[in-house]
C-alpha cells in the first residue's frame, strides 16, 4: 500500500509541475507582452499628441509671421522719417497701438533704424545706452533680409509673461534696408493649450526651446528653467523622436521626445512608470487567477487518473508477492486496454510458461542423475590413456622450441642490419636535401651579389651626378655673387646721388624741402640695399664653402663606392667557387645513394628469407606446443568430466528439491 501511495504522490507531483510550469511561462510572457503593447499604445497616442502640437505651433508660427510680413510691407513703416520726425513717430506709434488693440497676442511693436533710432509701442522707458543695432533680433534680420527672425521664447521683464520676438528687415521699393520691424508676441496662450493637454493620470506635456528652456509646462515653477539644470535634462536634449526611462526625484518615469518641424523646439510627454505598471498589474492578477483555477481543475482530473493507475498496480503487486513465495496457482485479472492491461496479460502468460518450465525441469533432473553416474565411470578409463600420449608429445615439443629460438635470433640480427642500412639511406637523403638547400642559397646569394653590383654602379652614377650638380651650383653662386657686387655698387652710387640731391635741396631753400625729404628717403633705401647686398654676399660665401665641402664628400663617397664594387666582385668569385664545390659534393652523394639502394635491395631479400625460416620454425614449435597443450588439456578435461559428472548429480538432487517448493496445481 505504501508503494502505491508513493507512486500516487510522484505522479500527482509530476502532473502538477507539468501544469504549473507552462502556465507560469505563459503568464510571464503574457504580462511582458501586455506591458509592451500598453507602452506602444501610449507611444502611439503620444505621436498623435505630437502631431496636434505640431499643428498648433505651425498655426501660431503662420499667424505670427503673417503679422510681421504685413508690418514689414506697410507704407506707414517704409515711408517713415521722410517728413517731420516727431509727427511721423507719433503717427507710427498710433498705427502700432491700433494693431496691438486688435491683436491681443502682440504685447510690443518696435522699429529700429540703422542710425540707432528706436520707436516702441507701448513706449516703455529704456536705458540711455541701449543700442538696438547691436541686438540679435536686429543683426540677424539685417543678415537675412528675406527671412523672419525668431528670438526667444523668454520671460518678459515687465509682465513676466512668456514672449517671442519676431523681426524682419524693412526695405523700400529700391530694396534698400530702411530699418528692422519687430514684435513681441505673448506665448502664454499657446503654452497654456499645450500644458493643459491631459494624458492619463500622471502624464504631462512640456515644450523646450532650442536653447534648452522649458516654455510650456503645467508646473509654473519649471517655466523658463534651463533643462540642463535637471537631473534628466541632458538625456532629453540629446534625443530626437525617441523614448527614454529616467528618475525624477526618485520617481521612475518614461518620456517620449519629438523635435518640432521647422523649429529647434522639442515637445516632451512624460508619465510615471507606475501608471503603466498599474494597468499591467490588473492583467497579471487576472492571469494568476486563471492559472489557479486551471491548477485546481488539473489536480482534480490528475487525482482521478492517477488513482485508477495505482489501484491496478496494487493488484499486480499483490499477485507478484505470492508468486515470489512459490505460489503460481493464482492468475491476474485486470480489465483495461492500456499498458497496465497489457502487463496483466503478459504476467499470466509468464506464469503459465514458468509452470511448464518447472514440470520439464523435474523430468530432466531425473535423467541427468542417471547419465552422470555412467559418465563418471567412463572418464576414469580415458584419463589413464591420455597421460601416456602427453609424455611423448612433450619430448617432441622441447626439440622444436630450441630450433625456433635459433631461427628467431638470426631473424633479429638480419632485421637490425636492415634498420642500420635504412638509417644510412635516410641520412644520405637528408644530406642530399641540405646540399640542395645550400645550392639554392648559393644561387640566391649570386642573385643578391648581382643586384648589389647593379646598385653599387647606380650609386656611383648618382654620386657623379650629384658632383656635377654641385659644381654647377658653385658656378651659379659665383654668378649670384657678381650680381650682388653690382647691386652693392648701384647702392653706393645711389647713396652719392642722394647726397648730391640733398645738397641741391639745401641750396634751393624752402622750395627744395620736399626734394630734400625724397633725397633722404632715397639715401635710406640705398643704405638698406647696400646692407642687404652685404648680407647676401656673406650668405653666398657660406654657401660656396658648403658646396666645396659637399664636392669633397661626394668624391670621398665615390672612392668608397669603388672599393665596395671591388669587394662585391671578390664576393661574387667566392660564391662561384662555393657553387662549384656544392655541385661536386652532390655528384658524390648521388653515387653513394645509388650504392646504398643496391645494398637495400639485397638486404631486403636476405631479411625476408631469414624471417620466413624463423616464421616456419615458430609455427612448427607452436603447433607442437599446441598439440602438447591439447593433450594435457584433454587429460584435464577427462578428469574435469569426472568431477562435473559428480557435481551434475549433486545439482540434479538440489534442483529436484527446489522444484518441490513450487505449487503449480
Amino acid at each position: 500500500m505504501f508503494l502505491t501511495k508513493n507512486l500516487f504522490s510522484k505522479l500527482l507531483t509530476f502532473i502538477l509541475i507539468i501544469i504549473i510550469f507552462p502556465l507560469t511561462i505563459a503568464g510571464y510572457l503574457s504580462t511582458e507582452k501586455s506591458k509592451t503593447i500598453l507602452k506602444n499604445n501610449i507611444i502611439s497616442a503620444n505621436n498623435d499628441i505630437f502631431n496636434l502640437i505640431d499643428n498648433n505651433v505651425n498655426i501660431f508660427k503662420y499667424s505670427a509671421e503673417s503679422q510681421i510680413n504685413i508690418l514689414a510691407a506697410s507704407d506707414n513703416i517704409i515711408n517713415y522719417n521722410k517728413g517731420n520726425f516727431d509727427q511721423d513717430k507719433k503717427n507710427l506709434q498710433t498705427f502700432f497701438q491700433n494693431i496691438i488693440t486688435t491683436n491681443k497676442k502682440i504685447s510690443l511693436i518696435y522699429l529700429a533704424t540703422p542710425d540707432k533710432k528706436l520707436i516702441r509701442t507701448p513706449d516703455i522707458p529704456i536705458s540711455g545706452d541701449y543700442d538696438p543695432t547691436k541686438q540679435k533680433w536686429f543683426t540677424e534680420a539685417i543678415k537675412n533680409p528675406d527671412k523672419v527672425i525668431w528670438s526667444g521664447p523668454y520671460s518678459d521683464n515687465n509682465t513676466n509673461a512668456g514672449v517671442i520676438t519676431l523681426s524682419k528687415a524693412v526695405r523700400n521699393p529700391q530694396f534698400d534696408i530702411v530699418g528692422v520691424i519687430a514684435i513681441d508676441i505673448n506665448f502664454d496662450s499657446l503654452s497654456t493649450i499645450i500644458s493643459n493637454i491631459k494624458i492619463g493620470k500622471t502624464g504631462e506635456v512640456s515644450l523646450i526651446s532650442d536653447n534648452g528652456y522649458i516654455i510650456a509646462n503645467k508646473n509654473n515653477k519649471l517655466l523658463y528653467t534651463n533643462v540642463n539644470k535637471l537631473s534628466y535634462g541632458k538625456k532629453l536634449l540629446a534625443l530626437n523622436d525617441k523614448t527614454i526611462d529616467y528618475f525624477d526625484n526618485a520617481v521612475q518615469k518614461f518620456a517620449s521626445i519629438h523635435k518640432l518641424k521647422d523649429f529647434g523646439w522639442k515637445a516632451v510627454i512624460n508619465m510615471n512608470t507606475s501608471e503603466l505598471n498599474e494597468n499591467v498589474s490588473k492583467i497579471k492578477y487576472s492571469i494568476i487567477l486563471i492559472s489557479i483555477v486551471c491548477i485546481i481543475i488539473g489536480l482534480l482530473f490528475a487525482s482521478i487518473f492517477t488513482k485508477r493507475i495505482t489501484l491496478n498496480i496494487e493488484k499486480l503487486n499483490k499477485i507478484m508477492r505470492k508468486a515470489s513465495s512459490g505460489d503460481l496457482t493464482e492468475m491476474l485479472s485486470i480489465k483495461s486496454n492500456d499498458e497496465i492491461g497489457s502487463l496483466s496479460k503478459s504476467y499470466n502468460i509468464m506464469i503459465n510458461g514458468i509452470k511448464s518450465l518447472i514440470d520439464n525441469i523435474s523430468k530432466i533432473s531425473s535423467s541427468i542423475n542417471t547419465i552422470s553416474k555412467n559418465l563418471e565411470n567412463s572418464s576414469g578409463q580415458v584419463s589413464l590413456s591420455m597421460q601416456d600420449v602427453s609424455k611423448a608429445i612433450q619430448q617432441i615439443a622441447e626439440g622444436a622450441s630450441s630450433q625456433s629460438k635459433n631461427a628467431q635470433n638470426s631473424a633479429e640480427s638480419a632485421s637490425n642490419l636492415g634498420k642500420l642500412i635504412d638509417g644510412s639511406i635516410d641520412d644520405v637523403k637528408d644530406i642530399f636535401g641540405e646540399i640542395n638547400n645550400v645550392n639554392e642559397i648559393s644561387k640566391s646569394g649570386m642573385d643578391i651579389i648581382n643586384d648589389l653590383t647593379d646598385k653599387t654602379r647606380l650609386s656611383i652614377d648618382s654620386n657623379n651626378n650629384v658632383k656635377s650638380s654641385t659644381i654647377l651650383l658653385k658656378k651659379k653662386s659665383n654668378q649670384i655673387g657678381e650680381i650682388v657686387d653690382t647691386i652693392k655698387r648701384m647702392a653706393d652710387q645711389t647713396n652719392l646721388l642722394s647726397l648730391n640731391a640733398a645738397i641741391e635741396a639745401a641750396r634751393a631753400g624752402e622750395s627744395g624741402k620736399g626734394f630734400a625729404v625724397v633725397a633722404d628717403e632715397v639715401r635710406k633705401l640705398a643704405y638698406q640695399s647696400s646692407d642687404a647686398a652685404k648680407r647676401i654676399a656673406s650668405l653666398i660665401i657660406e654657401i660656396q664653402k658648403d658646396i666645396e665641402e659637399t664636392v669633397k664628400k661626394v668624391e670621398y663617397s665615390n672612392i668608397i663606392a669603388n672599393e665596395q664594387s671591388n669587394s662585391v666582385y671578390n664576393t661574387k668569385e667566392m660564391f662561384e667557387s662555393i657553387k662549384e664545390a656544392v655541385r661536386f659534393v652532390m655528384e658524390k652523394i648521388d653515387g653513394l645513394n645509388k650504392s646504398l639502394k643496391g645494398i637495400e635491395k639485397n638486404k631486403n631479400s636476405i631479411v625476408n628469407t631469414i624471417q620466413d625460416i624463423a616464421a616456419v620454425s615458430q609455427e612448427t614449435a607452436a603447433s607442437i606446443e599446441e598439440v602438447s597443450a591439447t593433450s594435457i588439456e584433454q587429460a584435464a578435461i577427462v578428469e574435469g568430466l569426472a568431477k562435473i559428472a559428480n557435481q551434475l548429480k549433486e545439482y540434479a538432487d538440489i534442483l529436484m528439491e527446489s522444484v518441490k517448493k513450487f505449487r503449480i496445481e
